[in-house]
């Protein structure tokens, strides 16, 4: 289930989806704003899951 939901498509089409949903009730930001908001959205996600990839230090001085 976690790989799919961390799936670029699957990301891109909620991302998507939510947007519309946004447009259709009258409260989306500009195109340009939802865009960055998602962006910044990816890139934490992406840098938790290349961190996650690192070792844990298990010594501690």
């Amino acid at each position: 289930m976690k790989k799919r939901l961390l799936n670029p498509v699957f990301i891109a089409a909620v991302a998507g989806l939510a947007y519309q949903l946004l447009v259709k009730y009258g409260v989306a930001p500009e195109a340009g704003v939802y865009q960055a908001a998602v962006d910044i959205v990816s890139y934490a996600i992406i840098g938790v899951g290349i961190y996650k990839t690192f070792p844990a230090d298990s010594s501690k001085e």
